[in-house]
């Protein structure tokens, strides 16, 4: 077994493994099939289960997850970007970011980032959320809901509209366009 914490990236290699069995069990492309593939595995460690390797169980939840992504359009988001930790890959081309990203939502002219806010070893609010083109230029980044130091944003959970948790339990909804907070929500 490797030598991992629950919450550590899954192993690149793990990842390729379970990607080249979407793309054979459904015929998808490598983009989307990565993307999938990291959206699963993910999923599956959330919910209690062990990732190092894709084992009998593994390809079990991705045979009946993926399936239902693919069936009901869930992963329509997942186009031609895919990300292994600090590089984001655009249409096969690879950008190398600065820290390494815990997930993306990709949009008709974007791309939104999420760095992983446990990564930023600074002083001060973490500007973590941001947007780039298919250029790899960035356009926004989005606002913090307070001016706490300790403020970044920890988790995408909507991507229509854009919702994101902040370290600090606010919600908050993200204009894609500007990068602006529509709303907040204390969720404590």
């Amino acid at each position: 077994m490797e030598n991992r914490s629950l919450g550590d990236p899954i192993a690149y290699e793990v990842v390729v493994e379970a990607a080249k069995r979407i793309m054979d069990l459904y015929s998808v492309s490598e983009a989307r099939a990565m993307r999938l593939a990291m959206l699963a595995l993910y999923t599956f460690e959330a919910k209690g289960g062990w990732v190092s390797s894709v084992d009998k169980e593994v390809e079990s939840v991705l045979e009946v997850v993926v399936s239902k992504w693919i069936k009901n359009g869930i992963a329509a988001d997942a186009h031609e970007s895919w990300f292994e930790g600090k590089d984001l890959i655009i249409s096969k081309r690879r950008f190398q970011m600065d820290y390494p990203i815990k997930d993306i939502v990709e949009y008709d002219d974007l791309i939104v980032i999420l760095y992983e806010y446990s990564s930023f070893e600074g002083v001060g609010q973490f500007s973590n959320l941001f947007a780039v083109d298919r250029d790899g230029n960035e356009i926004w980044r989005a606002d913090h809901p307070t001016t706490d130091s300790s403020s970044a944003y920890v988790r995408i959970t909507s991507s229509d509209p854009l919702v994101v948790s902040n370290f600090t339990s606010y919600q908050c909804t993200i204009d894609v366009n500007s990068g602006r907070i529509v709303d907040t929500v204390l969720t404590k």
